[in-house]
């Protein structure tokens, strides 16, 4: 069997652990896989779709996201997307690199893909990590389609990028490790190692501060560690062509409101680049600080959640898909003849008329 037959069968192979099989979608050329859960109550949304974005390591997906993809869900009734991205998951593993632009887009592509078959509008979006800088650059680039922006323990505040300038396409890619990775077999097999339980195990409890890890978490990772192809973008990321250089600079660019959640322990633990990144930006920037590693939503998930809704509530302009979208049916009528009568009185006073008489409506048919 090629490499191609035996990555389809170990994908189809994979667990559900959120409950939902995926679905794919192309981005630009690369089948990008998302888990959706959509609204129990089918009737007009009230609350944004939330989508979800993982870290990257050896054995990242979207099951890392698990406790917020369920709990946003049930207890706030929304439609929420999980997406695995380019190289990780369910996602296609496509010999050849991955860059930064590369999972930027496949999160907007996401959001595209949610606008039209969830809901209209912009989307809450929450990241973990180094997908944090991936939902920063989809953000930049698309920032209609996001309503605010959850960065938990992101990459690219340590104290010592301040100051680091940021260029579009810039990338922290170590052109030697690079080299020896791209050596035959060197980046397979280092990534065979890495992804083994005992190593996972290890990287896990760096990233907890703790021993006392999330064990389906460690099942799963090391699962999808072992997918056919897995080894192409763990070597970008060993190699640091994954991290945007600058992005310490970009981050103060975003003009949606941003939570910064994070903990007390474990390997990332330094976020002194806050302050400056949150004193430059003309955007509302909150912290939220736990007493837990790198990965508070899954060790303390009824606190962050709560610390996450207080958040949205108080911070987070409110959401409507769209003006005509929530309207019953039987209001579009009253709202049709209202606009027209508008019209009729922008004529009589001879004006320009702002809606044309009979015109259809924007979703009112």
């Amino acid at each position: 069997m090629s490499d191609t037959d035996n990555q389809s069968k170990d994908i189809a192979a994979l667990p559900h652990p959120l409950g939902v099989a995926p679905q794919w979608i192309d981005s630009a050329g690369r089948k990008i896989a998302l888990h959706v859960s959509r609204p129990a109550r089918t009737d007009s949304p009230t609350v944004p779709p939330l989508v979800l974005v993982h870290s990257v390591n050896a054995g990242a997906s979207a099951v890392e996201m698990h406790s917020l993809f369920r709990r946003q869900a049930q207890s706030q009734n929304r439609a929420v997307v999980a997406l695995d991205l380019p190289g990780f998951g369910a996602s296609e593993r496509t010999p050849g690199h991955v860059t930064p632009a590369t999972m930027a887009r496949a999160i907007s592509d996401s959001l595209e893909w949610t606008q039209r078959h969830v809901a209209p509008g912009p989307a809450d979006v929450v990241a973990l990590s180094l997908g944090c800088e991936f939902a920063t650059l989809a953000a930049l680039s698309h920032p209609r389609a996001v309503r605010s922006l959850a960065l938990i323990s992101p990459t690219g505040m340590e104290r010592r990028r301040i100051g680091e300038p940021y260029v579009q396409g810039g990338t922290r890619r170590n052109a030697l490790v690079a080299a020896m990775l791209a050596l035959p077999g060197a980046g397979r097999a280092l990534h065979t190692a890495l992804g083994s339980r005992l190593s996972t195990r290890w990287l896990l409890a760096r990233t907890w501060g703790t021993p006392l890890v999330d064990e389906s978490l460690l099942a799963h990772a090391e699962a999808h560690s072992r997918v056919t192809g897995s080894h192409h973008a763990a070597s970008d990321l060993l190699s640091g062509s994954l991290f945007t250089r600058g992005i310490v600079s970009a981050y103060p660019r975003l003009d949606m409101p941003v939570l910064v959640a994070h903990g007390r322990r474990g390997k990332s633990t330094d976020f002194e680049a806050y302050g400056h990144v949150a004193s430059r930006g003309s955007a509302s920037w909150q912290r939220r600080i736990f007493d837990t590693g790198g990965m508070p939503h899954l060790e303390w998930p009824s606190d962050f959640e709560a610390a996450y809704q207080s958040w949205l509530t108080g911070h987070v302009v409110p959401w409507a898909a769209s003006p005509m979208t929530v309207l019953s049916e039987a209001a579009k009528p009253k709202v049709s003849e209202a606009m027209n009568e508008v019209s009729r009185i922008g004529r009589r006073l001879g004006s320009p008329s702002p809606v044309r008489a009979g015109a259809p409506l924007a979703g009112a048919g």
